[in-house]
């Protein structure tokens, strides 16, 4: 801060910094600052010690300081935005009220997909054609029932109706052929 210390001094001493010292501090400031004195010299003019001499320096520069400090703070807060105080209120609603409502939808979603995935006509595809004979049948023939409850029984659907299934599958796949999708078929027949 040495290269400091004469504008400071100057500005010091002009009273353009408001700034109050000792007059010891004053004529350290002085000696080191206007007369750009050494620190033995000016030893031998104020006949104080070398560590006396120091510690007034060090005071008058930690109170320039300050000041400054002081402004630049000032500017520099002046020149930020302001922060706007957050107001806290309360909800109209207690989180207790809020967790139980929240649960509740919840709740009726989930109802709602179960509705939809236990519609007896979905179900109706794994029904079993004639419930109480077969049910019977598989029970005389050493049918075991697992731990969880189920019994596996052989489908008596008749061979007719799973191979119309098979059919309407295949008309299907054809009839994408005929739309304009290739397949690998028609691939081979082109030459």
């Amino acid at each position: 801060i040495l290269d400091l210390v004469p504008t400071l001094a100057r500005l010091y001493f002009r009273e353009k910094l408001p700034v109050s010292v000792s007059y010891t501090q004053a004529s350290v400031l002085l000696c080191s600052g206007l007369q750009e004195k050494s620190i033995t010299c000016i030893q031998g003019e104020m006949k104080l010690e070398r560590q006396q001499i120091l510690s007034l320096f060090i005071k008058v520069m930690k109170k320039l300081h300050k000041h400054l400090y002081g402004i630049a703070s000032k500017e520099i807060d002046s020149s930020l935005p302001r922060l706007r105080e957050v107001v806290m209120k309360p909800h109209s609603v207690s989180v207790d009220e809020d967790l139980n409502d929240a649960a509740k939808e919840v709740k009726d979603e989930m109802q709602a997909k179960m509705d939809g995935l236990l519609d007896p006509e979905l179900l109706q595809q794994y029904a079993i054609a004639d419930k109480e004979v077969d049910f019977e049948n598989a029970l005389q023939n050493g049918g075991k029932i697992s731990s969880g409850g189920l019994i596996s029984l052989k489908s008596s659907r008749s061979g007719l109706e799973k191979h119309e299934k098979q059919k309407e599958s295949h008309k299907s796949g054809k009839k994408r052929n005929k739309e304009g999708n290739s397949s690998k078929l028609n691939k081979k027949r082109k030459p």
